[in-house]
């Protein structure tokens, strides 16, 4: 390497005379102050865009506003839905009524025959104590075979009625008639008529409801 380019450098181990800064740069072989310029140097700022007189009015100009839509359609609309959903929650309960009235009347229907094979007999003979007239000495029951059978066996265990009744079976009557007489009165147990004079009532209540 050229002994001459760090002869020029300082030393040191002894004082020397500070070099020119132009001796240094022509040593260096660059320009340190040009270099440096270009940090310092304030940056460019961008050419304001230039605004045209359409665009201005346009800035200025308020934004239209949304036309609002027309409210007589809408509240046609909803009378219309409100009247069809009224018919409709009416045309529901009516069937709704239908269906309960007839399920209650074939429940009815199947029912009672066996209700009154099975409590017809303890019913009539609750009764008839308070029925019967204390000063009656005789007591005729005329009834079906099998309900005659078990009245019997009801009746005879009351003290009240034991002595004073007589069974009578009768084919002509049905499995749920009982007819009580005595000389001066009587009476007549018709679970039938009980089961029709009910389902009746059903049906006059659903017509009144229908109404």
């Amino acid at each position: 390497m050229n002994e001459a380019f760090f002869s020029s450098l300082p030393r040191f181990d002894e004082e020397t005379v500070r070099p020119d800064i132009r001796k240094m740069r022509m040593i260096l072989g660059q320009d340190l102050e040009e270099a440096l310029s270009v940090f310092d140097a304030p940056p460019e700022s961008a050419a304001p865009e230039e605004v045209t007189e359409e665009d201005a009015i346009l800035e200025a100009a308020p934004a239209p506003e949304p036309e609002p839509e027309p409210a007589g359609a809408d509240l046609a609309e909803i009378e219309t839905l409100v009247a069809s959903l009224s018919d409709t929650i009416c045309d529901i309960e009516s069937k709704a009524e239908a269906q309960t009235t007839e399920m209650i009347r074939a429940m009815a229907g199947r029912l009672f025959p066996q209700l009154a094979e099975r409590f017809l007999a303890d019913e009539i003979a609750r009764h008839l104590p308070s029925m019967v007239p204390p000063s009656v000495r005789a007591v005729e029951i005329h009834a079906s075979p099998a309900l005659c059978e078990r009245l019997e066996e009801i009746v005879r265990a009351n003290p009240a009625l034991s002595n004073r009744c007589i069974f009578v079976p009768a084919d002509s009557l049905g499995p749920t008639d009982a007819c009580v007489s005595w000389k001066t009165g009587g009476l007549t147990f018709d679970f039938d008529g009980l089961l029709k004079a009910c389902l009746a009532r059903i049906g006059s209540s659903q017509a009144t409801m229908d109404e």
